[in-house]
C-alpha cells in the first residue's frame, strides 16, 4: 500500500517539474528574441535621434537665416515710412506754398 500512494505523488512531481523546465525553455527563449529585438530597437533610436538632432539644427539655421531676413525687412520698411513721411512733409508744403503763389501770381481770379 505504500507503493501505490507513492507513485500518484512521483507523477506530480515529474509533472511538475516538467512544467517548470518548459516555462523556463520558455522563458529563456523569448528573453533571447526580446534582447535580439531590442538591440535592433537600440540601432533603430540611436539613428532616429541623429536625424532628430540634424533636423533640429537645419531648423535653428533657417530659423536664424528667415529672423535676418525679417530683420532687414524691418528696416528696409522703416526707412520707407521714414522716406514717405518726408515726402508727405514737403508735397504738404509745396501744395501750401504753391497756392500761395498761384494766389499772388493772380491764377485765382
Amino acid at each position: 500500500m505504500a507503493e501505490s500512494s507513492k507513485s500518484p505523488l512521483i507523477g506530480i512531481v515529474v509533472a511538475v517539474i516538467g512544467l517548470f523546465g518548459s516555462i523556463a525553455v520558455a522563458f529563456i527563449t523569448t528573453q533571447a528574441k526580446f534582447s535580439h529585438e531590442l538591440q535592433g530597437k537600440e540601432v533603430e533610436v540611436a539613428k532616429l535621434k541623429h536625424d532628430l538632432e540634424r533636423t533640429e539644427q537645419r531648423l535653428l539655421e533657417k530659423h536664424k537665416e528667415l529672423d535676418a531676413k525679417v530683420a532687414a525687412v524691418d528696416d528696409r520698411l522703416r526707412k520707407l515710412d521714414a522716406q514717405i513721411d518726408v515726402a508727405t512733409t514737403v508735397a504738404d508744403k509745396l501744395a501750401t506754398y504753391g497756392g500761395r503763389m498761384f494766389r499772388i501770381i493772380g491764377g485765382d481770379k
